[in-house]
């Protein structure tokens, strides 16, 4: 199906660029799931609520300061949310979620701070017509990107309307409309390298459509159409651009084999003559295999490729390349433990001076973590993490590694899907 969950989508993102790390359901086997498995009725009401405790640990290097010196700190935060599914008759269904969350650091005050995030879907899941349309909104405190240790306080607003129809016993067409407003501060962050980030506030537009083949229910592939513009509030002649792209998709769901996959080619210019935005012609990608190696191993491969906006007005983009690999495993019933790794890099389109000579500016990004987690009760899992980023590249002062040892709890007081191969909705 092309409607997708919320939950699929990162925080901060852009137009159509949500990456795949999990197993999912189809949309109406996620509606039947929460219709039929939620935990508390209020008539037709299904209420999912939950408490995240997360994100609960130690980072070595959160931000350099002037001196250009590690700043490392404690940080934890505090989620309590609430799934919500109404039905209208056995068609039609509103889905809709809200979470609060504080931000807790020790030392760093500044970035303590509230966040909320929260969302409704309307869908109609119709013989042969599926259409639903989605409202997002998402005010938090995070990470702006794989650039560089810069967090931000980030607003970001979005919407899209989707529709499917069945023209054939085996093959429908699609299309899908998609608006996202970005705001982002760091304006009274106290170490350096912030007070960039306002540079990227911007509107994107996007729009999707295409044929998609349904071999069976749980095997289908797809080809499409792309077109995405950004307009932003600063420097918007040399960072506006629109694009244009072609791309084909693969979803494979059998209970040992998973496969999703979206690829194809993008090109995207610059809106003004006399601007600065190099055109680019690329291919991208995002994709995610599993596959049971034993009944409680399971190896995953992950990836993509995708062009990411960066603060730098001479280099107002950069390729975002990621492709890894985990393996975890199941210790009975209540333990899981598993271990990753991801290579890739960042790289820039336009030469740029390091030292007294001209380059074009790639960082290497090595990534490699380990998961141990704990079902302590049918609705409660703990889990402890520790992962190191290390970034290496052509341009002195670059540099970076971080060090996350973290650990988290969540209850959830419907639903819970834990352990490996667990299926998110």
């Amino acid at each position: 199906m092309i409607l997708a969950a919320a939950a699929s989508r990162p925080a901060m993102g852009q137009v159509f660029e949500s990456t795949v790390s999990a197993r999912s359901l189809q949309l109406p086997d996620q509606v039947k799931e929460e219709r039929e498995n939620a935990r508390f009725r209020l008539g037709a009401v299904r209420l999912m609520p939950y408490l995240n405790l997360k994100d609960v640990g130690y980072i070595n290097n959160v931000v350099e300061n002037a001196a250009g010196e590690k700043l490392a700190d404690y940080t934890a935060t505090v989620a309590p949310g609430a799934r919500f599914l109404i039905p209208f008759g056995q068609k039609v269904v509103l889905r809709a979620g809200a979470e609060s969350a504080y931000y807790w650091w020790k030392d760093l005050t500044y970035l303590r701070g509230w966040g909320i995030t929260g969302d409704g879907q309307v869908l109609g899941l119709f013989n042969r017509l599926t259409i639903g349309a989605e409202g997002r909104y998402a005010d938090t405190i995070q990470l702006l990107n794989s650039e560089g240790n810069v967090r931000t306080h980030q607003k970001q607003s979005s919407g899209d309307a989707a529709v499917e129809v069945e023209v054939l016993r085996r093959l429908s067409v699609f299309g899908r409309y998609e608006a996202v407003q970005t705001r982002l501060d760091d304006s009274g962050f106290a170490e350096s390298g912030q007070g960039l980030s306002q540079v990227l506030d911007r509107t994107e537009y996007g729009a999707r459509g295409g044929l998609r083949y349904r071999f069976d229910a749980r095997f289908s592939v797809g080809a499409m159409g792309q077109w995405t513009k950004a307009q932003f509030v600063n420097e918007p002649v040399d960072r506006d651009n629109e694009g244009f792209g072609a791309l084909v998709s693969v979803r494979y769901d059998r209970e040992r084999f998973y496969v999703e996959l979206t690829g194809g080619y993008q090109q995207a210019k610059g809106m003004y003559e006399q601007g600065v935005f190099p055109e680019y012609r690329t291919g991208t990608y995002t994709y995610f295999v599993s596959y049971f190696v034993a009944k409680q191993v399971e190896l995953q491969v992950s990836g993509w490729r995708r062009p990411q906006y960066s603060y730098y007005l001479d280099n107002p983009y950069f390729f975002e390349t990621r492709n890894g690999a985990a393996l975890n495993f199941g210790l009975g019933h209540h333990v899981m433990l598993g271990g990753n790794f991801s290579l890739g890099t960042n790289a820039y389109p336009v030469e740029v001076l390091a030292g007294s000579t001209l380059v074009r500016r790639r960082d290497d990004a090595v990534t490699v973590g380990g998961t141990l987690g704990f079902v302590l009760t049918p609705t409660m899992n703990l889990a402890v993490n520790v992962r190191s980023d290390r970034y290496t590249s052509n341009v002195s002062g670059i540099d970076r590694s971080v060090l996350t040892v973290s650990g988290g709890v969540n209850w959830n007081f419907g639903m819970l899907r834990v352990g490996v191969g667990a299926r998110t909705p």
